[in-house]
């Protein structure tokens, strides 16, 4: 059940009502529809966790079964970068109300993985 804040979810004027997970790129309120200020669809910290933990658990299933499968943790990254779960911007490295990154950003994912694959490869 949603529940009011006392901010605006979204940089609107009207204060409105916000859902009650938290948010895991920039803020989303339930009366946003315009995607140039507002994410849409919105992406929930509790979604992106839940999706990891399957992920996770398929991952650990197929290396016990001789499997030998490497992990990298993206969404880590991004959080320690932008201020940990339910951040609200990500200055220089997301695009505003945005699930995508800016050049810098992507710059900064390419450099982990390319080193995390070069790791694996030795």
């Amino acid at each position: 059940m949603p529940q009011e804040t006392g901010h605006n979810c979204c940089p609107h004027p009207a204060p409105h009502i916000c859902p009650p997970q938290v948010p895991t790129v920039p803020v989303y309120g339930s009366n946003c529809t315009n995607t140039s200020t507002c994410l849409n669809p919105p992406r929930f910290d509790t979604d992106v966790v839940a999706f990891n933990r399957v992920a996770s658990q398929v991952i650990s299933k197929a290396n016990s079964g001789g499997a030998n499968i490497t992990t990298l943790d993206l969404y880590d990254f991004v959080l320690r970068k932008c201020g940990g779960p339910g951040y609200a911007h990500c200055d220089g490295f997301q695009l505003p109300y945005n699930v995508h990154y800016t050049a810098a950003g992507w710059t900064a994912l390419a450099q982990l993985m390319s080193s995390r694959v070069l790791e694996v490869m030795q």
